[in-house]
């Protein structure tokens, strides 16, 4: 897993990451079986399915724009539903390659 977003001057309950090798769309439809529901995109282009422009601008990396996830949170989210989710995509990500070798 590669982190996208920026340390300083970001939204601090948003978090944008990449999984090399992995399509975001797989990865995202694979999580939404868990009921867990994350973006491909940013919100204010979550109409276009095109790769992430802003993360291939900033690394010049198609196949890491192309396996951008986003992830928001709100003060309601509690740390018990953050590691909910991270194990969820630990597992995830372990299944998604298992089954494209």
């Amino acid at each position: 897993m590669v982190i996208n977003s920026p340390e300083e001057h970001s939204a601090p309950h948003i978090l944008n990451f990449s999984i090399p090798g992995l399509k975001s769309e797989v990865f995202v439809h694979a999580l939404e079986e868990k009921d867990i529901f994350l973006s491909t995109t940013s919100a204010c282009s979550s109409k276009r399915k095109t790769i992430s422009s802003t993360v291939l601008a900033m690394f010049q990396d198609k196949g890491r724009a192309e396996s951008t996830v986003r992830i928001s949170l709100s003060w309601q989210n509690s740390a018990a539903e953050a590691e909910a989710v991270l194990t969820a995509i630990r597992e995830t990500i372990i299944k998604l390659r298992e089954v494209m070798r």
